[in-house]
């Protein structure tokens, strides 16, 4: 038996003028429940989660619990082999839950989760709220449904996740009927097949209100026969909220990256690149209203290379709240700040820090300084802005400031130089320096002083009579350097 709550009566004494009076109990205290810890990989189902416990079985443990629970998934590779498509009890098939649950791994590189084409991975049942953290999905198939690695009909969070090499005949990878959040995750690699009914949204088929920050979607494809929308997102009859976001690799007969119908879509501080629709429709995004009500907002978003163009809408239904690059001019765009026709300047997906793979701007980009009213941190956690103003897209380039030397004046040759950047910004930085003799003007070459390295900090040995002049500039994790940071001086006298 798992402690879930407890009732602890407390009495107190209080003196008055009037007598002594005894104060009645206190409310009772709500305590977190005892997690539920997976012990084994394999997929049995005994009835029970003790010390010996599958994660169907604590799945089925949780759902007979009436309250909100916690499942812990430690590292492994757990593989769903009770075949049985079709039933709603956790018994056979995909995981259900059906009531309040947190399943937590421990990381989405070393807690892996398989459906083994037998079904889905996991289907949040009406009236349930779930959040699945730091773990991968992948493999799950349900046939002929929806929903490949999950289905949700109730509330869901995925954090951190991966959902990865899932097939349905919509939403390849994910398929939401309720409420959807998605942030710092990575969807990937997802397909639709035919089936029942149209192939839509090999990432993600959504017909009820979601919210995507700090996420991926690359290299889903729909398949299939029918009306094959959403390359990376299908939405309908909803609202969708993407910020902080990349979109980039996926293809679709429509909307390359997003195909929405009769849909609100906001879009802010994303990348949306290399999609491609292969009949027709905006490789970026599609989108249609049917009495022009729905409407897109784009603002500090890169629309590039999406393919056959970046933008198809309804007519007057694209609203540009500012600061957004258009490779091309088929979005529209004439708000404060927008480029159109603009090359974007962004390099290949990359593991560049942060929990999910992003496109870095290169130091020439037009997105660079270029946004306004940005999200307070980038897809990666980057703080903005950097520069003189924040940058376009999901990506903010970190800018090196060197800090010491703090005085303008030395009197030894030898001294300490020292530079950071944001955290989460940087993985190594490039140093340099330059020199003049006291009492000209003109500036010799500059020199690297340090080169790629991981250090902040570093003795420089000078020349009495000379002014030095350092800057620095930051790499990130997939080795694309920034511009380099504002010059720091220091005169080294007698």
């Amino acid at each position: 038996m798992r402690l879930r709550s407890s009732r602890r009566a407390l009495a107190g004494a209080l003196i008055l003028s009037a007598g002594l009076v005894i104060a009645g109990p206190r409310p009772a205290l709500a305590l977190t429940p005892t997690p539920l810890h997976v012990t084994k990989q394999q997929d049995t189902n005994d009835g029970a989660c003790n010390a010996d416990c599958s994660l169907r079985e604590a799945v089925v443990a949780a759902n007979a619990h009436a309250g909100p629970d916690v499942i812990v998934v430690p590292a492994g590779t757990y593989r769903l082999t009770r075949a049985g498509r079709g039933e709603n009890h956790a018994m056979t098939g995909d995981l259900d839950l059906t009531d309040d649950v947190t399943i937590r791994g421990a990381g989405a590189a070393s807690t892996i989760i398989m459906g083994l084409g037998k079904d889905r991975i996991f289907d949040v049942r009406g009236g349930a709220t779930a959040t699945i953290a730091r773990l991968r999905m992948e493999g799950g198939n349900p046939g002929n449904a929806s929903g490949g690695a999950i289905q949700i009909f109730g509330n869901a969070t995925l954090r951190r996740v991966v959902i990865a090499s899932n097939t349905a005949n919509a939403g390849g990878g994910i398929s939401d009927g309720g409420t959807l959040t998605i942030a710092g995750s990575l969807v990937e690699n997802n397909m639709t097949v035919t089936g029942t009914t149209n192939p839509q949204g090999a990432g993600l088929f959504t017909t009820g209100p979601t919210t995507i920050l700090a996420s991926t979607f690359a290299g889903n494809t729909t398949t299939g026969a029918g009306s094959e929308g959403g390359g990376a997102i299908f939405t309908t009859d909803s609202s969708l909220t993407i910020r902080n976001s990349t979109l980039t690799g996926n293809t679709a007969d429509f909307g390359g990256g997003i195909d929405t119908t009769n849909s609100s879509l906001v879009l802010d501080d994303d990348t949306i690149q290399g999609n491609s629709s292969t009949i027709a429709g905006g490789g970026g995004i599609s989108h249609f209203s049917f009495n022009g009500s729905d409407h897109v907002s784009i603002g500090n978003t890169i629309l590039a290379a999406n393919s056959p163009e970046n933008c198809t809408a309804t007519a007057n239904t694209i609203d540009s709240q500012g600061h957004n690059i258009d490779t091309g001019s088929s979005c529209g765009l004439a708000g404060t700040g927008d480029q159109s026709n603009t090359p974007a300047g962004l390099t290949p997906l990359a593991a560049n820090g942060g929990p999910t793979p992003t496109e870095a701007i290169g130091i020439h980009s037009a997105a660079l300084d270029q946004g306004a009213s940005c999200e307070p941190k980038d897809q990666r956690g980057v703080p903005r802005p950097q520069g003189a103003s924040c940058d376009v897209g999901a990506y903010e380039t970190a800018v090196a400031t060197v800090t010491k030397p703090v005085a303008s004046t030395v009197h030894v040759e030898t001294f300490t130089v020292a530079w950071n950047a944001a955290a989460a910004g940087s993985a190594a930085f490039d140093v340099r320096d330059r020199r003049r003799a006291d009492g000209t003007t003109t500036f010799g070459a500059f020199h690297p002083f340090k080169k790629g390295t991981a250090a902040q900090t570093s003795p420089f040995t000078g020349a009495f009579g000379f002014e030095y002049c350092f800057s620095a500039r930051a790499i990130d994790r997939g080795g694309h350097a920034g511009p380099f940071g504002p010059e720091r001086c220091v005169d080294v006298t007698t």
